[in-house]
């Protein structure tokens, strides 16, 4: 009795062991195919690997894309569905959002994320641009060009999609050296420039302008903060106050008697107004927000802010199309026959009104930059695409399209097609842009960024 109960207990461990060691051999495989079904694990942050036909389990996933995508541009989505529909290849992206952008790519390559790529397209776009930073070993710039020629070392072909104009890079640019086609997609400066390019030009091509009165709306003027804190706007604290500080830097610096920006715009009569809502102004110059400027009180807003020679007006009319047409009535009731100023506005569509001389200056198509794509993956001739000066052997500028509704045909403005030439690589710009370099040393940051030297 004893040894039969014995046998039973003897068999029953027996199957409970080779059920455990059969549970045993089947978690490993178990786990290895949840890993590649999970696109190897290896992308970071929101990458994903879009291919055309599954993963085994003993496939290198990364050995199925032959397109390498990385971005800070999402585009709802859309843009990088057309473009994975366009073009035949197979993708594996690595996105991140544009304000953890510059973070997350240096941190995937020190991690050695991106060491696997070779014989590949690389498609690499921060279409938001470089934020201001010190330039150090490993800001992001530099990153970019170990990257990028590491890339080249492995037998690669580069496509750079970049936010920052080439022209604000300075002296280092070299990444641009590694690179096979530069898209330049910062039409912000080419808006800002231009303008600024034509105030060098009224004023006789003078280091220090003056005499000048800027008439600058909501939102680029407050750009959704307090009226109080308005050098704060991207405007105002990346273009206006730099673009002010760069030039007349002898004056602000002095040794021995400063002055402040604000005193610096009085004594070269250079009058700058911000829009806080409907009628309303207040100068710059006005520290404390006591005296506010009605725009529609025609006879003494003219003749306290419109006795300068030149004076331009410039909006942003992206976010609030109703608001737009209020600021262009308003401006539009200021000009006269004998007196006509012009008024830039960033929007949508591009057109110019000859009557009131009004630029607007409209977004680029983003299908240009679908069917470069497409070329540059099937590996054809670039240059065509080359419309600008630049260090990369292909860079090419986007354009602003305006589309004349009787003919159906689109051109390039004419208002701004000046100042790149596309095509003219003698075209340049004609004032100082050193100030709006994104990277700067700290004394450089301090003195372009800070507030204390404004009043």
């Amino acid at each position: 009795m004893a040894y039969g109960t014995s046998s039973k207990r003897k068999s029953s461990l027996t199957v409970f062991l080779m059920l455990f060691l059969f549970i045993l051999c089947i978690i490993p495989t178990l786990f290895v195919g949840i890993a590649f079904a999970d696109g190897g694990g290896d992308n970071p942050g929101n990458g994903d690997t879009n291919t055309g036909t599954g993963a085994g389990d003993d496939d290198d996933p990364h050995d199925l894309a032959d397109v390498y995508y990385i971005t800070d541009y999402d585009g709802d989505g859309m843009f990088y569905s057309d473009l994975t529909n366009y073009i035949p290849g197979t993708f594996e992206r690595y996105y991140w959002a544009p304000d953890e952008f510059e973070d997350k790519f240096k941190e995937a390559y020190k991690e050695g994320t991106f060491k696997y790529i070779k014989d590949s397209h690389v498609i690499f776009e921060i279409r938001s641009g470089f934020r201001v930073q010190l330039l150090t070993d490993d800001c992001i710039i530099k990153v970019l060009e170990n990257f990028f020629k590491e890339l080249k070392d492995r037998d690669c072909q580069i496509m750079f999609i970049c936010g920052t104009d080439g022209h604000r890079l300075g002296n280092v640019d070299k990444l641009l050296d590694y690179v096979d086609i530069h898209v330049d997609t910062d039409l912000f400066f080419t808006f800002l420039s231009s303008i600024f390019n034509d105030v060098y030009v009224d004023c006789g091509y003078q280091d220090q302008i003056n005499h000048c009165t800027f008439i600058i709306d909501n939102n680029f003027g407050l750009d959704g903060g307090s009226a109080a804190n308005w050098y704060e706007s991207k405007f105002f604290r990346e273009y206006f106050l730099t673009f002010i500080k760069g030039i007349y830097q002898n004056l602000i610096q002095n040794p021995v008697n400063p002055m402040p920006v604000a005193t610096v715009l009085d004594v070269r009569s250079i009058k700058v107004l911000y829009n806080t809502s409907g009628t309303e102004y207040y100068d710059v110059c006005d520290q404390y927000m006591n005296n506010p400027v009605y725009i529609d009180k025609y006879d003494s807003f003219k003749e306290k802010y419109m006795d300068n020679q030149n004076v331009y007006a410039i909006g942003n009319a992206l976010d609030d199309e109703a608001y737009y047409l209020e600021w262009l009535d308003n401006l539009k009731a200021l000009q006269s026959e004998t007196f006509v100023f012009p008024i830039h506005v960033y929007t949508v569509d591009a057109e110019f009104n000859v009557e009131n001389n009004v630029h607007r200056f409209g977004k680029m198509n983003e299908y240009e930059i679908i069917i470069m794509a497409d070329d540059f993956y099937n590996d054809e001739d670039l240059t065509k695409y080359d419309n600008t000066y630049g260090r990369c052997k292909v860079t090419h500028k986007m354009k602003v399209f305006t589309i004349d509704n009787e003919s159906g045909e689109s051109s390039v403005d004419s208002s701004w097609k000046y100042l790149y030439g596309y095509g003219d690589e003698t075209a340049t710009i004609n004032f100082p842009i050193d100030a709006w370099y994104p990277f700067m040393d700290e004394p450089s940051i301090d003195y372009y960024y800070g507030t204390n030297n404004i009043y």
